[in-house]
């Protein structure tokens, strides 16, 4: 694991090979561009050509300060905003850099969460059965899209992250790019019942476990869905 330095002039070059992960850090603040440090970052990953995992990540609930520089807070639409840059990259499953103390908390040591975490604790496949081409979710409308180009050599499924609790109370409809429409029902065994299917697709490939807030996709021709609130 290797990151920048704070100050050089040295160009990146490339290091990639096994085990080896380019981890930058994320810090939008001051007069820095949050679209254009995000570009950076992406770039170094492809001068190095390795894998990115950002490192460190986050802005802190109130004003930081210290002798050489102010750390602005974060506010909704920064939380938004960053969160639509990771999972444009599929890079959803960001690793925050926050602590239960201090201005920088978001579950406190009793256990308290802050109201940023709705932003953290979103949707996000944990595994696809293809390449990842992006994602991404609403807050407003609490719709999220997620596509891939299916690899038929994987025999393992698509699995994604779907907070019902925090963001689909009531459950949620799924349509998938093959035209299956299903949602979430208690009462089947698979946590989901079909609600139409006009292509005659595989609706039995299809699972969601509510304990783990678990959705598993078995079908390997699947390339894309939505999740919207059921009403």
């Amino acid at each position: 694991m290797f990151q920048p330095a704070l100050r050089a002039d040295d160009a990146l070059e490339p290091v990639g090979g096994e085990q080896v992960l380019f981890v930058p850090h994320y810090y939008p603040f001051g007069s820095r561009d949050p679209d254009t440090l995000w570009r950076n970052l992406l770039k170094g990953g492809e001068l190095t050509k390795a894998p990115v995992l950002v490192g460190e990540y986050g802005l802190p609930n109130t004003e930081f300060k210290t002798p050489a520089l102010t750390v602005n807070p974060a506010t909704p639409e920064r939380d938004k905003a960053d969160a639509a840059l990771f999972d444009a990259a599929a890079m959803g499953t960001i690793k925050t850099w926050y602590t239960w103390i201090g201005n920088w908390w978001l579950i406190s040591q009793e256990g308290q969460e802050h109201p940023r975490f709705q932003f953290y604790s979103r949707p996000f496949p944990q595994r696809t059965a293809g390449t990842p081409k992006g994602f991404s979710f609403n807050f407003d409308t609490h719709e999220w899209h997620c596509e891939w180009e299916p690899d038929a050599s994987i025999k393992q499924p698509t699995v994604i992250f779907v907070p019902l609790k925090r963001h689909f109370p009531e459950g949620f409809k799924i349509v998938t790019s093959d035209g299956l429409e299903l949602e979430t029902d208690r009462k089947s065994g698979s946590g989901l019942k079909v609600a139409a299917n006009p292509r005659k697709a595989n609706g039995k490939a299809w699972r969601y476990d509510f304990d783990s807030e678990i959705l598993t996709i078995s079908d390997p021709k699947v390339r894309s869905l939505k999740i919207t609130r059921k009403s």
